[in-house]
C-alpha cells in the first residue's frame, strides 16, 4: 500500500529539523505521556518550539495531558490531532475544544471500542490502557454525533514472545481493523460514517493528495468486503510477522475479498500480488 510518515518532536528539542520538513510528513507527533521508548517530551519551551514550528501537531496524551495540548494548539493556533483516546473526560475535552472553534481533531482505536478493562492479562497491555465499559460507550457517542473524527489503530505487532516475557506496551490491530468495525455496521456505525472515519478524514485531516474517496481525480484505492462472510478471526490466519491479534476468538463482520491500490490489484483474498506502494504527496491544509 501507499504510506506516509510522521516526523517525531523531540525533548532534545527538534524544531528546526521539523521547520525543514513538515511539508513532507503527515504532521509531528508528541509524546506527553510515557509510552514504549524513550520519547516523553516534558520540558515547556521545548514543547512551545515543536508546536511553533510544525504544520500540524499530533499527540499521545491522556487525561490531563489533554488539556495541555489543547492549550499550546490554541496559543499557537495550530491543528491539533489527539491521537487514540481512550476515556470518556478525553472525548468530552475534544467536544468542548471543537464547540471552542478550535482546529482539534480526535482518534480512537478498535480495541478502546471493543475491549475494556475488565478482560486486560498479559497480553491487552498497552498506552493508553484499556478503559471501563461506560469509556467504550462514551467513544462509540463520540463516533455518532461526529466529536471522533477517525479511526487508527496504534498498531504495534509485539510477537507472543516478546509480550510474555517483559512488560511491552502496544497490540496489532490494522490486519482486523475493518472486519471489527464492520460488527458493529448499521447498529452504533452506517457506512457512510464508517468511510468517514477511516478513509476520507484522515486523508482530509493530514492533506494526503488523491486519496480518501471514490471520485473523478482520486486514486483508486479500493477494497472489497462480502458483508455475509462472518468468519471467525483466529490468531493462525495472521499474516502479520508478529503471528497473533488480541480479537482471536470473536466473529469478525466481513471478509475482505480484494484490495486495490492505484487501480491495481494487490491482494486478492489470499495472494499479494504486487508490491507498488509509494509514498504519498501532502498538501496545505
Amino acid at each position: 500500500v501507499d504510506y506516509g510518515f510522521h516526523f517525531g518532536g523531540s525533548k532534545l528539542d527538534n524544531s528546526e529539523e521539523i521547520k525543514k520538513v513538515r511539508d513532507r510528513v503527515a504532521s509531528t507527533k508528541i509524546f506527553l505521556n510515557m509510552s514504549t521508548g524513550d520519547m516523553l517530551v516534558e520540558e515547556e519551551k521545548v514543547l512551545e518550539n515543536l508546536f511553533k514550528e510544525s504544520k500540524i501537531i499530533s499527540v499521545h496524551a491522556e487525561e490531563e495531558m489533554v488539556d495541555k495540548a489543547i492549550d499550546l494548539a490554541r496559543k499557537f493556533r495550530k491543528p491539533l490531532y489527539l491521537c487514540h483516546l481512550s476515556k470518556k473526560s478525553e472525548v468530552e475535552k475534544l467536544r468542548a475544544a471543537k464547540k471552542e472553534g478550535l482546529k482539534i481533531y480526535g482518534e480512537v482505536a478498535p480495541h478502546h471500542l471493543f475491549l475494556d478493562s475488565s478482560m486486560a492479562n498479559s497480553l491487552l497491555i498497552m498506552k493508553p490502557e484499556l478503559k471501563s465499559k461506560e469509556d467504550n460507550d462514551a467513544l462509540w457517542l463520540g463516533i455518532e454525533d461526529g466529536t471522533i473524527d477517525t479511526i487508527g489503530t496504534d498498531h504495534a505487532p509485539h510477537t507472543l514472545e516478546e509480550k510474555n516475557s517483559k512488560t511491552t506496551y502496544g497490540i496489532p490491530g490494522v490486519e482486523n481493523s475493518l472486519e471489527m468495525m464492520l460488527k458493529e455496521l448499521n447498529k452504533k456505525i452506517d457506512m457512510k460514517t464508517l468511510q468517514k472515519v477511516m478513509s476520507e478524514n484522515p486523508a482530509k485531516i493530514f492533506g494526503i493528495a488523491g486519496k480518501g474517496k471514490i471520485e473523478v481525480g482520486y486514486d483508486a484505492d479500493l477494497v472489497v468486503v462480502d458483508l455475509n462472510n462472518k468468519e471467525i478471526i483466529k490468531n493462525e490466519d495472521v499474516i502479520s510477522k508478529c503471528g497473533w491479534t488480541p480479537y482471536s476468538g470473536i466473529v469478525g463482520g466481513g471478509k475482505v475479498l480484494l484490495t486495490m491500490v492505484r487501480g491495481h490489484i494487490v491482494y486478492d483474498g489470499k495472494n499479494f500480488i504486487e508490491k507498488i506502494g509509494e509514498g504519498v504527496n501532502y498538501k496545505n491544509v
